[in-house]
């Protein structure tokens, strides 16, 4: 553990029980401002989500409502995958 400098401790179990493949890979997606599928995909759910909420009628509601379950599914698959790796 590290000190962050406000007398917190920073907890980097998590980040080395990633394999060093994939921690290479997501600091090349940061440093190249591109976001993980998983978080792509989190942001989408988020939005239509929102969408679904405020859509003006049941035709419209019905296919967002689709679009959202297929998101929410690919999404599932994505954490699935990711966590099946990392064993």
């Amino acid at each position: 553990m590290c000190s962050t400098g406000r007398g917190e401790l920073l907890n980097l179990e998590e980040y080395f029980s990633t394999p060093e493949d994939v921690r290479m890979a997501y600091s090349m997606l940061k440093n190249a401002n591109c976001v993980p599928p998983e978080v792509q995909l989190m942001n989408e759910v988020s939005q239509l989500q929102h969408a679904v909420a405020q859509a003006p009628d049941v035709t419209t509601r019905h296919s967002l409502q689709r679009r959202l379950v297929a998101c929410q599914t690919q999404l599932a698959i994505v954490q699935e995958w990711r966590r099946f790796r990392r064993t």
